[in-house]
């Protein structure tokens, strides 16, 4: 049984130092050299806290939390104290970050919440896949898989002390604290997680309450810990006690209010830096014409109760414009984020997505039947799913949904490395090359709809 185990060890070690050298020779082969837009405004604002003589308060930024900024300072610390370039740095720090995100973390937590146990080649294929298809997201310091991997690290514990896998008490603890800790940095790393603070919260004190686990109400200090720091930013530059990000001080509104409004009249955002394009802008704003039609006709939107009012006035075009925002955030087209290309050849890019889109709502279809749903396995998944939820009706991008792609791209590799998902296919499997045919094509139509505005062809 040791020398079993010893043997598991080993392997899923080799594994992950797999995955970390193909996230290393992604960093060689595309060697990033300037960080523009959100990525350069990260990277650049690290640096404020003060490489000599460091200080919390020294970031004063509204619109962003301070956590991420702070990642990328320590980052740049390591490499002015002689551990090499700041790049170099960067590129080590986040193979390691990542590669533990995909090979080890998503597929524990789909353990633990599913009794699904992806074989070790399966998982290196799966970081294989993410790897590809979010590059930009790794090669730039972006906050989309930095804020979801904090939030899947916050499910991983919970988990854990539910489901007593842990019968130390002062591991029990430290776990707690840690959950609370990782709930906390996701909110500040992406403010769209708050939402999630809340709902993950009251599942803890709901659960506190079922089960008198009161261990979990260590997760609130680990909360105040991570929120202390933006306390003091607040209470410094801003005037206010309140742990929340300022995103109000920086447009004069609400920022989500704002975003309600762009995402209305805009189908996608996509940011172009191929400076060879004069006729396209750096920011390419794929519009929906129905929607800036009916917005110009209401005059715009002013609170959330107008725009409440406004989605029922028009509810059937508000339906059809946030369906679209759905299939366009999903829609990959250029995975580097900051598009070096506008005209480049995107056909194998989409295929590859449309293909492990449809694979995995295969296998999430195949594998939630053979899994009896509970409360916290619903409660989580709800959970983990209301970001995504709440970026659809806003000024849409395909990071936002990396956590909708992260899910399918591991059930989609689930099931294409399961024998019994492959014997229950190959029975239907004329039915199911009809449909995957069918996706493809409603796919590819629905792309071509949205790209059109700019003349780029699909090859």
């Amino acid at each position: 049984m040791r020398e079993k185990g010893s043997k598991l060890f080993h392997s899923k070690t080799i594994a992950y130092a797999a995955g970390v050298l193909s996230i290393l020779a992604l960093h060689y082969y595309e060697r990033i050299r300037d960080y523009p837009y959100d990525a350069g405004v990260y990277w650049y604002e690290g640096a404020v806290y003060g490489l000599e003589k460091f200080s919390i308060y020294n970031y004063s930024y509204p619109l962003r939390g301070y956590l991420f900024p702070l990642f990328t300072y320590a980052i740049r610390k390591l490499a002015f104290e002689g551990l090499g370039s700041e790049r170099k740095v960067f590129c080590i720090v986040t193979s390691l970050l990542y590669s533990f995100f995909f090979m080890i973390l998503i597929p524990q937590i789909l353990k633990y919440m599913f009794e699904i146990i992806i074989p070790v080649w399966s998982r290196w294929i799966f970081t294989i896949v993410c790897t590809f298809m979010f590059r930009g997201m790794i090669l730039y310091p972006l906050t989309d898989l930095f804020g979801i991997m904090l939030l899947c690290i916050a499910v991983y514990f919970f988990l854990i002390l539910t489901q007593n896998r842990i019968k130390k008490k002062s591991m029990q603890i430290l776990c707690a604290v840690c959950m609370g800790i990782a709930l906390g940095g996701a909110y500040y790393v992406r403010p769209v997680y708050l939402i999630t603070w809340i709902a993950f919260a009251g599942i803890v004190f709901f659960e506190i309450f079922k089960t008198k686990k009161w261990i979990l109400l260590f997760g609130i200090l680990g909360m105040l810990f991570i929120a202390m720091p933006q306390v003091c930013i607040n209470h410094m530059h801003f005037d206010t006690w309140s742990p929340m990000i300022q995103t109000q001080l920086d447009l004069g509104e609400s920022l989500y209010l704002s975003q309600l409004e762009w995402g209305v009249s805009m189908q996608k955002y996509e940011t172009n830096i191929d400076d060879t394009v004069e006729d396209i802008p750096a920011g390419m704003v794929f519009e929906d014409l129905t929607g800036k039609e009916i917005l110009e006709k209401e005059g715009g939107i002013d609170s959330y109760f107008s725009y409440i009012r406004f989605c029922f006035r028009h509810l059937a075009d508000m339906a059809c414009i946030y369906l679209k925002h759905i299939f366009n955030g999903m829609d990959i087209v250029y995975p580097m984020i900051y598009i070096k290309n506008v005209f480049c050849n995107r056909f194998v890019t989409q295929l590859i997505n449309y293909t492990l889109i449809f694979f995995g709502i295969e296998g999430l279809l195949f594998f939630i039947k053979k899994k009896c749903w509970n409360r916290l396995i619903v409660s989580m998944a709800v959970t983990y799913c209301l970001p995504i939820l709440l970026v659809v009706p806003t000024a849409v991008e395909t990071r936002f949904f990396v956590g909708a792609h992260i899910v399918l791209y591991l059930f989609g590799v689930a099931a294409l490395t399961n024998r019994d998902w492959w014997n229950k296919f190959v029975l239907y499997k004329w039915k199911k090359v009809g449909i995957y045919i069918l996706f493809l094509g409603m796919c590819f139509l629905l792309n071509s709809q949205t790209f059109n505005c700019y003349g780029i062809p699909l090859w």
